[in-house]
């Protein structure tokens, strides 16, 4: 539900639609139950400090306690504080500059890497624990590259994230696709990598229509940085039914000793209301025509399911 639609939702229900009234249960207020830990933002802050657009993700703790934020294609660093302590990078294309766009990642030992996402895709920064630069390395020609194109099939890829542990340790994240009988496969690949030789890899696929949905449910992953697991499922396939009790399977792979473990429960499944489903379409004025029959598309490939 939309933000605006709970904001009706809740003036309806406090000015009462209808005749019958209602009181208001008193409640215990809870106070004192929350402790602030980590904190920034502390007053007086220097100009360059000053948060003007941060990304929501990543805003990130190192285990020092320092805060790192994301804003103006910089990372500004506090300490637990508020306190200002330092700015990595700057808009460029040289040792140390980001592009636009970037992914950022900070492991357990304290590295920091940052992967260009825009013009200089393929490349990244990495970063010391005490935040000076170690390199920016392109991956172009590389040869972690040369051994994905010679083991595998894909018709395109590139590096989502990096997390890395030294400059010789690293997990890549890795966005994949081919084209099979015309429809498009994806892949997240999770790779890991020492003195640029791949040690180990869990590749995981999911098949898309052509507007970009799956069919039936869909792949979630994400990566446990501490422990060097992948915690995935697909919606539409880890999950099954016995005795009429509904069961779905979460997978947790280990990078570094290759085994996996499965873990199952139970869930209840909650159908959704028909006023949902087929609820209409309303688009702006002057919306492009070809965007309005991709969204209709979409939803009638999600209804399927």
């Amino acid at each position: 539900m939309r933000y605006s639609d709970i904001l009706i939702v809740l003036v309806l229900f406090l000015t009462g639609c209808g005749s019958d009234s209602f009181e208001i249960e008193e409640r215990t207020v809870l106070t004192d139950v929350l402790t602030l830990e980590l904190t920034f933002g502390a007053e007086n802050l220097p100009d360059e400090f000053l948060l003007v657009e941060p990304k929501y993700l990543p805003i990130m703790a190192a285990e020092n306690g320092d805060i790192i934020v994301d804003d103006e294609s910089r990372l500004k660093i506090f300490d637990s504080n508020g306190n200002p302590k330092k700015i990595l990078g700057r808009p460029g294309q040289g040792p140390g500059d980001f592009d636009r766009f970037f992914n950022t990642s900070i492991t357990s030992t304290g590295y920091i890497t940052v992967v260009n996402m825009g013009k200089t895709q393929g490349s990244y920064n990495l970063f010391a624990p005490d935040y000076s630069l170690v390199e920016r390395k392109s991956l172009f020609g590389s040869q972690l590259e040369n051994e994905l194109r010679k083991n595998y099939d894909w018709s395109e890829f590139y590096y989502q994230d990096i997390y890395s542990y030294s400059p010789k340790e690293q997990v890549f994240l890795i966005v994949a696709r081919k084209i099979i009988n015309e429809n498009r496969i994806s892949y997240d690949a999770y790779i890991y990598c020492k003195d640029d030789s791949i040690i180990s890899a869990l590749i995981l696929e999911k098949e898309e229509s052509e507007v970009g949905l799956a069919e039936d449910g869909y792949l979630h992953s994400t990566y446990s940085d501490g422990t060097m697991k992948v915690i995935y499922s697909n919606t539409g396939i880890h999950r099954f039914v016995k005795d009429k009790r509904h069961y779905y399977t979460i997978y947790v792979y280990d990078l570094k000793s290759e085994t996996q473990t499965e873990i199952t429960r139970e869930y209840t499944p909650v159908a959704i209301p028909d006023s949902v489903i087929y609820r209409k379409l309303e688009f702006p004025d002057n919306y492009p025509e070809n965007l309005i029959e991709r969204r209709k598309t979409m939803k009638k490939s999600a209804l399927k399911n």
